[in-house]
């Protein structure tokens, strides 16, 4: 990664051949790092070298750096991390970290103890500087069972683009049973609204659109990363519907075969396939989104315990243009934005592999192009 205005300074520490020495002074001041976040950077070419000396031979390690905090993480590395004094050892942006961070000042303090004692004996101050916009782009939203770009309220979403937040995070249910409306630094709002995450990653995020956007045509869907300075992207607008049925398929890609259990004997599933094939007269399970809202109402990322909260809208199936009787059509169970759906083949539909339509309220997954092999 190409660095910019790198400032480096020689700091001597001296590690006291007395095992119980406490403190050590640090001359001639503050080391500072100086970076880009917008572009990558060579690790050993943005260094502040630390002369470790002592008066005698002494094994030292690297301790930490102050302070640390989880959403931040290590901004900086020591290299070596461990040696004998007297020795050179390098503090160095850490490439994991800094590519994700805010611009900003930043203070960190390293601390080094004697490998046979067990307190910090010596700390270095380093400042890091970093530059950039470091703004989200956004660049695309779509449902995540279609990867089309429209939604609906409770609607599971995935958002792409860049500086979108931390290196990966996957949200989970907090005290009050329900996924996180911040991650990572990181926020995602509808007309306003929080969203509550279930995954966000420099390049992606997958999260529900809030119950609160019900009755709009559209939303604007901006990203926020916030530490010292928020920065927020440019809104980007997203279609809403009432509800926009999507099923989940085998590959991921919004369209095709069907990610789609057959129920065998003593209720045990197999995922349908052409080589597993669905028996007409069957029941079939899969899982959908894009319901728009439920009766009774339930909390935005809330956890799922109700055996049955359906849609309000109706809800209906067709497998090779034939109707198929529903069994379950309800929220998924620890599952927020996700639908699931029982049902039977029918025993007139057709063999082979057969489109799956599934609809809800006026609106349906025709376009998505989804099917299941029968037998």
């Amino acid at each position: 990664m190409t660095g910019r205005a790198l400032l480096v300074l020689p700091v001597w520490m001296a590690l006291a051949a007395s095992a119980d020495a406490q403190t050590l002074d640090i001359v001639p001041g503050t080391p500072v790092l100086s970076a880009t976040v917008d572009t990558p950077f060579p690790v050993w070419a943005n260094a502040v070298r630390l002369s470790v000396i002592s008066e005698s031979p002494r094994s030292f390690r690297f301790v930490r750096f102050e302070p640390a905090t989880d959403t931040e993480g290590d901004l900086l590395l020591v290299t070596p991390s461990t040696g004998t004094a007297p020795q050179l050892v390098y503090v160095v942006l850490n490439p994991e970290v800094v590519p994700y961070a805010n611009p900003g000042t930043y203070t960190r303090t390293a601390q080094f103890a004697l490998s046979d004692y067990p307190e910090v004996v010596a700390r270095a101050h380093v400042i890091v500087r970093l530059f950039g916009t470091a703004r989200p782009n956004v660049k695309a939203v779509v449902a995540a069972a279609t990867m089309r770009q429209e939604a609906s309220p409770g609607d599971v979403v995935t958002i792409f683009g860049e500086r979108l937040s931390t290196p990966p995070l996957h949200g989970k249910f907090g005290i009050h049973g329900a996924y996180p409306l911040t991650l990572g630094n990181t926020e995602v709002k509808f007309n306003g609204i929080r969203a509550p995450l279930l995954y966000v990653s420099n390049t992606q995020i997958n999260c529900i659109v809030p119950q609160g956007v019900a009755g709009q045509r559209s939303a604007n869907v901006v990203v926020s990363r916030i530490a010292s300075f928020t920065f927020e992207s440019a809104p980007f607008p997203l279609p809403l519907k009432e509800t926009t049925p999507g099923i989940f398929t085998a590959d991921g890609s919004g369209t095709g075969l069907g990610f789609i259990l057959n129920t065998i004997a003593h209720s045990q599933t197999v995922v349908n396939s052409e080589v597993n094939p669905a028996a007409r007269g069957t029941p079939i399970t899969f899982f959908a989104t894009g319901g728009g809202q439920l009766k009774p109402p339930y909390p935005d990322g809330g956890l799922v315990v109700a055996i049955f909260i359906p849609p309000v809208l109706p809800v209906s199936l067709t497998i090779g243009g034939q109707p198929a009787q529903l069994l379950y059509a309800a929220a998924s169970l620890g599952e927020p934005g996700k639908l699931q759906v029982n049902a039977w083949v029918p025993q007139n539909a057709g063999t082979g592999e057969q489109p799956i339509v599934l609809k809800i309220g006026d609106n349906d997954n025709a376009a998505q192009k989804v099917t299941i092999w029968v037998k």
